[in-house]
């Protein structure tokens, strides 16, 4: 079954999963706090299943956040290293 790696590296989301629309869920983070995998298999337990931070950096975050004239929060922070 398709699976999407979701990461909101900061900042608040909602997720709904299509596949299970109970399982909603407000995400809050401010630095990789949360990544998920989301699955529409209805045969497993959960369609939002936690995950390791993958394929991106604070780098990169910095970058884009610097082509807007911004910072991200984690900018100062001592554990900006993924």
């Amino acid at each position: 079954m398709p699976t999407t790696y979701f990461c909101l590296c900061y900042d608040e989301a909602h997720i709904v999963p299509t596949a299970a629309l109970q399982q909603q869920e407000t995400i809050r983070t401010n630095h990789h706090n949360h990544p998920l995998y989301l699955s529409i298999d209805m045969k497993m337990p959960s369609t939002m299943v936690s995950a390791q931070v993958i394929n991106h950096t604070d780098v990169e975050l910095i970058l884009l956040e610097n082509l807007v004239s911004r910072l991200p929060p984690f900018h100062s922070s001592s554990d900006a290293h993924y």
